[in-house]
């Protein structure tokens, strides 16, 4: 009889049952788990101890010390079932309120409809008409008599009593005598990139502000701003439609990498050469320090910064071989992950916000689990240096980008994991160096590559996930190109690299395949 990520196998045909050891383990790890709580040294040594001398599935394992969890703190109780019963009730009576209000709002708008129509004398009106107008009325009735609304979304400013509504049958704009406001309405003004357009693909505009080489670009996640950091100190904003600058802040030192938060266009955070981090904040175009970090000692730079996608996380890796956890609000640090023997080049996390991967200089891929940064699986076997991790849209697939080993094959390796615990992986040979930089398309069907060159030229390259091919290699600049990020529309790749030049990417609308 063995035992295999805690079940006992019986005989042939038989069905496996759970071992008393295994039972004991989920209660214990159960009963010293604590959701809320990130930095848990008895829990992560255990959970540790539990995979690596029983071979647990550490996913497995986690599911189910989390069920045994809740049910310690919900217990199959009476007073649940009333509480259950309680809020369904309540449930069912707003849903009653809520029909009700509907239909004297509906039975409200038929009737000033109505009188509106009787107003307007025996020319026949249409519904449609008829509602204008009301609209009319209500707009100016508002500028005359209503109080100023204070909503910080609609302005406080009532409109002048010369306001027109105009109909059309695509929008409704509300314009006066000196503005006109026009909503984005019927057809994109982008085209998101995938592998059916990738052809078209163009630089659409380059931006030389920058003296010295790029390390770093990203995209506001309301996909209205690019920020690009330099070896020149300098952390740069720019407008994506039309590239005028937005905002601008200098270190002291080289800026390395660059990340926005995901829920604030106007906060970013900053890694920098001397072990530091900014945490810095956009105010009318001005970029100031609200939060300075001390990640590592001052020889060693920060390589990598991520913020997870629901906003509570901040991560940063850098030279001295360090994963850290800081609280995004406040840049408060919870947790120091060790784990990686060189520095740690690349962070990202899955889009769930549920686990974070780390790439390294010593040929490993490192994912954590999320928020307590318990230790889940290595991924390993590269020829050198692992520069760059990001994860699909979706979560299910990890695309890893490393180095070459020059003395054996010179070529770039892009790897593509998925399946349960990553098992699945398909390996990818490049016709460059180094992959520095990776990011998905929108649809997770393409993967664009930034690449650096033995000699010469960097590339843009783009490949589809699905048929595991290059489709398209694009000069990128000179030597490498350090960075690529792709706006949240799916519709704007950024590049940066070692020839100091930001550019823009687009598929030109009205592109066929």
């Amino acid at each position: 009889m063995t035992v295999t990520n805690g079940t006992v196998a019986g005989g042939q045909g038989g069905e496996p049952k759970r071992s008393a050891d295994h039972q004991r383990i989920v209660r214990e790890l159960a009963r010293k788990y604590k959701p809320k709580r990130i930095d848990n040294p008895e829990f992560n040594e255990a959970f540790t101890y539990a995979v690596r001398d029983y071979n647990y599935d550490p996913y497995a394992l986690m599911a189910e010390v989390r069920m045994a969890a809740e049910e310690n703190r919900f217990p199959n109780q009476p007073w649940v079932r009333v509480l259950s019963l309680a809020l369904a009730s309540m449930a069912f009576l707003g849903v009653i309120l809520l029909l009700v209000l509907v239909f004297l709002d509906v039975v409200e708008v038929s009737d000033l409809r109505q009188k509106v129509a009787m107003q307007a004398g025996p020319e026949i009106i249409s519904n449609t008409q008829a509602t204008m107008l009301a609209l009319q009325q209500t707009v100016v009735a508002l500028s005359t008599n209503a109080p100023p609304v204070t909503s910080s979304f609609v302005p406080t400013q009532t409109p002048p009593t010369n306001t027109k509504v105009v109909e059309s049958p695509t929008l409704i704009a509300i314009s006066t005598a000196t503005s006109t406001v026009t909503p984005t309405v019927g057809t994109p003004i982008s085209v998101a990139i995938s592998p059916d357009n990738v052809a078209q693909l163009a630089v659409v505009m380059t931006i030389t502000t920058h003296t010295d080489t790029v390390y770093g670009v990203t995209f506001s996640h309301d996909g209205n701003t690019i920020a690009a950091v330099s070896a020149d100190k300098r952390v740069l904003l720019w407008t994506v439609d039309s590239g005028a600058p937005a905002g601008e802040f200098t270190g002291e030192v080289a800026a390395r990498a660059v990340a926005f938060a995901p829920n604030d266009p106007n906060q970013l955070v900053v890694g920098w050469e001397n072990g530091t981090a900014s945490l810095l904040h956009r105010t009318t175009g001005t970029l100031t320090q609200v939060v300075k970090l001390q990640v590592a000692a001052a020889d060693k730079a920060v390589e990598s910064v991520a913020f997870s996608p629901d906003g509570k996380l901040l991560a940063t890796g850098a030279d001295d071989k360090r994963v850290r956890l800081w609280q995004a609000v406040d840049g408060k640090e919870i947790i120091s992950l060790p784990g990686h023997t060189e520095q740690v080049l690349s962070l990202a996390f899955s889009p769930d916000s549920t686990i974070l991967a780390s790439a390294s200089a010593d040929k490993t891929v490192r994912l954590w689990h999320m928020p307590d940064g318990i230790p889940l699986i290595t991924l390993s076997a590269f020829p050198d240096w692992v520069r760059a991790v990001a994860f699909s849209p979706d979560g299910r697939t990890l695309a890893v980008g490393a180095r070459g080993n020059l003395p054996v094959t010179g070529r770039g390796i892009l790897r593509l994991y998925s399946g349960d615990g990553w098992k699945d992986q398909t390996s990818l040979s490049t016709n460059t160096f180094a992959v520095t930089s990776l990011v998905f398309s929108r649809d997770g069907k393409l993967v664009a590559l930034a690449t650096s060159g033995n000699v010469g030229e960097g590339q843009l390259q783009l490949w589809s996930t699905e048929q595991r091919k290059s489709l398209r290699v694009l000069p990128g600049g000179d030597d490498a190109v350090w960075s690529v990020a792709l706006s949240t529309d799916g519709a704007t790749l950024a590049t940066g690299g070692s020839d100091k030049i930001v550019r823009l990417w687009r598929v030109p609308r009205g592109s066929s395949p």
